[in-house]
């Protein structure tokens, strides 16, 4: 089979996903953009004066911080764009990364399961261009949301932005999220049905995440083999170094080329690990519904069971450190009330800051750092 007639009907195919997929690409767009620009707007809202941005700023630096989204490694004079790279590219990159795993893997090895791709086959489609309209509609819909956001950014201006550093989020979202589109293409080559390329794909991904959290807290210097640490180390804002993008984009075509490979061998419907062989007999767990499907979610419970406790456990350490940003946040003593802003802390004394209330707003004293704030 020549080359034209292993990609014959891409265009086709293409136009065909993106009618299809409109509605889904539509909400993960808003989606993305509209948190990036929510972001944005809620950092500008905290970081009014010094004090508020000091606050956020020893936040950022803890270890469960630098574990959740990256290292803050900006330098004096902290800039509001400076504080939201730090804390919005490392959670934006794993959003994209995740869009990229559920349009993958929907009309590639989800369309093999359910017989649609073997119709679609056995018209004069290539071979190749059902695989290759897909990462045509990945490209697509990562170009779009990296050029919506970088707009978006320099819409809002915030103090210390500037172009490249918008365009740098923009772009290193983009490659990021078509990165690990390209790894779960591949995936779903060596798994044998949805499920189980499902399943590798968002196992890759929570390992190279853990192993970036690990890294940021331990030594940064070790995150650049991480892979997922690679967009934390583009520092719009700050550095704006363009090698990770390089990084990223080379790593893609590579996997690429190799999931081309495998495709171009593997039988439709099939994956190029073998099944595990099933038991002789099945377990009295199986003998009712319930049971049942707890056999078939187990995977994914037990991963949502340790996310959410790594989640937990790195929320719990940051209460210390929220305590003392509601103290010298006047804003936020005027939106939960002074007493409440008042009792919180580290020791959770409420002794420590008075506030007195004004016609014109509340003034607030603290003995333990002998500052005082008033809100309007």
């Amino acid at each position: 089979m020549t080359r034209s007639n292993r990609t014959a009907q891409t265009g086709y195919l293409t136009r065909m996903y993106l009618r299809h997929d409109r509605l889904a690409i539509l909400i993960w767009l808003l989606g993305i953009v509209g948190m990036v620009a929510a972001g944005a707007s809620k950092i500008i809202g905290l970081s009014g004066d010094d004090k508020q941005v000091a606050s956020l700023v020893t936040a950022l630096n803890t270890p469960s911080m630098a574990a959740l989204f990256g290292p803050f490694t900006a330098v004096k004079p902290y800039t509001t764009a400076a504080i939201f790279a730090a804390s919005m590219m490392v959670f934006t990159g794993l959003l994209m990364a995740i869009m990229n795993i559920f349009f993958a893997i929907r009309n590639t090895r989800a369309q093999e399961d359910n017989g649609v791709l073997e119709m679609v086959r056995a018209h004069s489609v290539g071979r190749q261009s059902p695989l290759l309209a897909t990462i045509y509609e990945l490209l697509m819909i990562n170009i779009v949301a990296g050029l919506l956001s970088a707009v978006t950014l320099q819409a809002i201006n915030m103090d210390g932005a500037d172009v490249t550093g918008d365009w740098l989020f923009g772009i290193g979202i983009a490659i990021f999220g078509l990165m690990f589109g390209a790894f779960t293409l591949l995936l779903a080559q060596l798994a044998s049905n949805s499920r189980g390329a499902t399943t590798m794909s968002y196992s890759l991904l929570g390992i190279l995440y853990l192993l970036r959290a690990m890294t940021d807290v331990q030594n940064v210097k070790y995150t650049w083999w991480t892979i997922f640490g690679w967009i934390e180390k583009i520092d719009p804002y700050g550095k704006n170094r363009v090698s990770p993008l390089y990084d990223m984009l080379g790593l893609a075509v590579v996997i690429l080329l190799l999931t081309f490979a495998i495709s171009s061998e593997r039988d439709l419907g099939s994956g190029l690990l073998p099944d595990r062989p099933g038991r002789g007999h099945a377990s009295p767990l199986l003998a009712g519904p319930t049971t049942l499907v707890f056999r078939l979610e187990r995977t994914s419970m037990i991963a949502w069971f340790i996310g959410l406790a790594v989640y937990g456990t790195s929320m719990g350490t940051l209460f210390n450190t929220i305590g003392d940003m509601m103290n010298n946040s006047p804003m936020i003593a005027k939106i939960i009330g002074p007493a409440a802003a008042a009792s919180a802390g580290p020791d959770n004394d409420p002794a420590i800051c008075s506030f007195d209330e004004r016609d014109d707003g509340y003034r607030c004293q603290c003995a333990r750092d002998s500052h005082h704030a008033e809100v309007k």
